[in-house]
């Protein structure tokens, strides 16, 4: 079975935006209609559209060199 990629762009938007405040974004809402989200052309993830596309979880790897 092929599973589609996916590609979230909230964490990197939520930096941009709010400058990882998190608590200052609601996260139950449409993004896509919120200023300064609806005008990114890079904004396309919030929970609505997750739980549309049937997401369940997401985990993120980051790898870190160390010297």
């Amino acid at each position: 079975m092929v599973r589609p990629l996916l590609h979230n762009d909230l964490p990197w938007n939520v930096r941009k935006f709010v400058h990882n405040q998190l608590g200052e974004v609601n996260l139950s809402s449409d993004l896509g209609r919120i200023d300064p989200w609806a005008k990114s052309d890079w904004s396309h993830t919030d929970i609505p559209r997750l739980r549309a596309g049937l997401v369940g979880a997401q985990i993120s790897i980051i790898v870190l060199r160390t010297m």
